[in-house]
């Protein structure tokens, strides 16, 4: 029987709940590269992207992962020394299914300025199924009496997004999804941004995932490979999101293999690495692609679009078929074998104590599950998380995309910035970005003011630095504004001009009553969950609930989300 030794990995920073076979191993890193240019370039966008191979000369320090290697250094760091794990537990893993294995067709290699000297390609990993299994589990478990709620998030770049397409491949996969699994309610959000590399992501991701918080994330982007660890990383420490990453399609002059080409490097050594050793899935679109392409010798103006690299009709419908193969249930694999969700149903797992209801959990978020039955608002509660409200919490508030109300490719449309940050605490509010001069230099130069509804008139900035509000509630950095200067140009030939407006939302990320509506139900069997608490520091905390009259609300489960980060 084999056994897994898991535990917390010292991560750049970080700490990762990780497994690997024992005995433990580790590799050296040395200095972090940055990424190249041009190879994943999309045509329309001035966001700069990953090069080819997404690397640079140097070695990486890379992080801990599921794999169980720990890279030294870190990115940018300098050389790396081993490391080791702490306060190890075991996991049965003897009904486990096998490893997930991508084997990279003959004579591609690490390179020869290879990222990391070894990546971590191992035997040790989570097996194959196991890092969707929850979000497949749920889909396959829902029947006309328990609908589960599955939230699946498409991210990356105009690959995603797959603007001229009709279906396109993301609508294919949510419409098969849907059909296949009737029952379940699937809610989908397409927040892919078109040209933006991985590192252009980030302050969208801090934006996107505490307010989404995603079952699963289907990811595809020509970033480079520190990059994309990098922005997995915070996706680990942020949420308990599942995800599913595609390797890079055969574009329109890679028919044949060549190994000297970055782009097997990345699809074949560097994705997997990534996926290995943070929990992912590697969806692999480009060997069955190639296999398909050479056997029926599908004309290429059927893939792809005249620029080699966008998706025509033919390489939709590819990309959805090649993405639904990885989405499967397995009655073999393990369910959550991070235990990164535990649900504690009431009245078995824990009981009301009179008119009061507590649980001591480890995690960042907390919601809760009505019974069947309506709830009413004379059966309500206060909650309380550690001894004080929710809303007590600074970081159950997260800014929402400014002007990102429009259903199209932003922020391309309308030209707001990318990316809104906070360094003090928010309070639930809309705020309003007003542009007083701009000039289409090189880079774009302007002056705004912002206001919030309840803060008030709070700084002017400027477009070509980081701007940080009076009260520290608003923070843009610099990079938010990049693409001004396309967007005029090159895209959607949106014009900035002096009291141009861009307005966003705060959105609360908890309740401190529960419900904090009455609840009725709209349709048998739906599931009505409410996120009392989300995004606060993920680690050890108490939830109250106290009921307000004599009767206790009418709850069925309380649910924990525990990021394998931390």
């Amino acid at each position: 029987m084999e056994k897994y030794v898991c535990g917390p990995l010292i991560s750049l920073g970080a700490m990762l709940v990780a497994c690997s076979a024992a005995p433990m191993s580790s590799d050296v890193g040395g200095k972090g590269g940055d990424s190249g240019n041009g190879g994943g370039n999309e045509a329309g966008h001035s966001a700069g992207e990953a090069g080819s191979d997404g690397t640079t000369a140097g070695t990486s320090g890379g992080s801990a992962g599921i794999g169980g290697q720990l890279s030294g250094g870190g990115s940018g760091g300098n050389g790396g020394t081993s490391g080791a794990a702490i306060d190890p537990w075991i996991v049965d893993t003897s009904n486990w299914g096998p490893c997930q294995k991508v084997n990279a067709p003959a004579g591609v290699t690490i390179g020869s300025s290879p990222l990391v000297t070894k990546p971590v390609v191992a035997d040790h990993c989570l097996p194959v199924g196991s890092t969707v299994s929850r979000t497949m589990d749920l889909l396959a478990t829902s029947t006309a009496e328990h609908r589960h709620r599955v939230k699946i998030l498409y991210y990356g770049q105009s690959i995603t997004r797959d603007a001229d397409s009709s279906p396109k491949w993301f609508e294919k996969v949510t419409s098969t999804l849907k059909q296949k699994y009737p029952h379940a309610q699937i809610e989908t959000e397409m927040l892919a941004v078109g040209g933006f590399g991985a590192t252009e992501m980030l302050g969208p991701s801090m934006m996107d995932f505490p307010a989404h918080y995603p079952d699963l994330v289907i990811w595809h982007n020509y970033g480079g490979y520190t990059d994309s660890e990098q922005l997995l990383q915070y996706w680990r420490k942020a949420t308990t999101a599942e995800i599913a990453i595609q390797n890079w399609h055969p574009k329109g002059t890679d028919k044949q293999l060549s190994p000297t080409n970055g782009e097997e490097r990345m699809s074949y050594v560097y994705l997997p690495d990534i996926g290995k050793r943070l929990g992912a899935e590697l969806v692999d679109i480009r060997t069955p692609w190639r296999q398909r392409w050479l056997a029926m010798n599908t004309p290429v103006s059927d893939l792809v679009k005249p620029d080699n690299t966008h998706l025509a009709q033919g390489g939709s419908e590819w990309m959805a078929e090649f993405t639904l193969a990885s989405l499967k249930h397995d009655d073999k694999v393990i369910v959550d074998p991070l235990k990164l969700v535990r649900s504690y149903r009431v009245g078995s797992d824990i009981k009301w104590d009179g008119r009061k209801l507590s649980l001591q959990f480890d995690g960042n978020r907390v919601e809760l599950l009505a019974a069947p039955s309506p709830a009413t608002r004379e059966a309500a509660a206060d909650v309380t998380v550690d001894g004080m409200a929710p809303s007590k919490f600074s970081s159950a508030y997260v800014h929402g995309r400014p002007n990102g109300a429009v259903d199209a490719d932003w922020p391309w449309r309308t030209a707001a910035p990318s990316s809104v940050e906070a360094k003090s605490g928010l309070v639930v509010e809309e705020w309003t970005l007003t542009i007083t001069q701009i000039a289409y230099s090189e880079p774009v130069t302007c002056t705004y003011n912002v206001t919030g509804s309840v803060t008030g008139p709070d700084g002017t900035g400027q477009c070509q630095s980081t701007f940080t509000s009076n009260s520290g509630r608003v923070v843009i950095p610099a990079k938010a504004w990049g693409h001004l200067l396309t967007a005029k140009n090159a895209n959607y030939k949106v014009t900035v001009t002096p009291n141009t407006k861009f307005k966003w939302k705060v959105v609360p990320l908890h309740e401190d009553k529960y419900p904090p509506a009455l609840l009725m139900p709209n349709n048998a069997g739906a599931e009505h969950w409410t996120t009392v608490v989300s995004n606060i520091p993920n680690g050890r905390h108490t939830l109250e609930l106290r009921a307000m009259g004599t009767e206790t609300p009418q709850i069925s489960a309380i649910r924990v989300f525990r990021p394998p980060l931390r």
